[in-house]
């Protein structure tokens, strides 16, 4: 089941990327609240499905398929916005700042479903939690502008050219 789910995350990563691009350019706002809102659900719903027996792995399977996929759009398409806003010289430590986030989620994440499993005894509370911060997130991606101003493009320096400033 896990690896279905992975496969689906994968999918989700590289095929999502490239139909976002494609085809929904300047609407990641969009996409990222309705694929945040769609794996929320998907996931809450995987919880759902009764426990026990191989009959029910299959909608299980099927919710964490929808729900990984999901977020792997939303996820991609969050970390393509900073490369349309940061300046080509200041990209560096802002993409590092958004990638800290990134990262620090991935290791408070494992101790909060932890703390909640030990406090409620069971899986439910981490399970509405997933969809509690998904829904959150989909609210707060709306407060992102939605219009910017583009990145104006440094002229590129020829090696002549290059070669004249450094003599100066």
């Amino acid at each position: 089941m896990t690896s279905v789910a992975g496969a689906f995350f994968l999918i989700g990563a590289l095929g999502g990327s490239y139909i976002v691009g494609k085809f929904f350019a300047d609407k990641e706002r969009d996409v990222i609240t309705f694929f945040a809102i769609l794996g929320s659900v998907a996931l809450f719903s995987a919880f759902q499905v009764p426990h026990g027996g191989a009959i029910n792995m299959v909608p299980m399977t099927i919710c964490f398929a929808i729900g990984d996929l999901s977020y792997a759009i939303a996820f991609t398409t969050l970390l393509s916005l900073p490369l349309k806003r940061f300046k080509p010289e200041a990209f560096a430590p802002s993409y590092a700042c958004v990638a800290m986030g990134g990262i620090s989620g991935g290791f408070i994440a494992p101790y909060s479903i932890g703390f909640l499993v030990e406090k409620t005894g069971g899986y439910a509370s981490v399970f509405t939690s997933f969809l509690v911060v998904g829904l959150l997130f989909a609210v707060a991606i709306r407060f992102v502008p939605k219009h910017y101003t583009p990145i104006e493009a440094t002229p590129v320096m020829t090696e002549a050219e290059e070669l004249m400033q450094q003599e100066l």
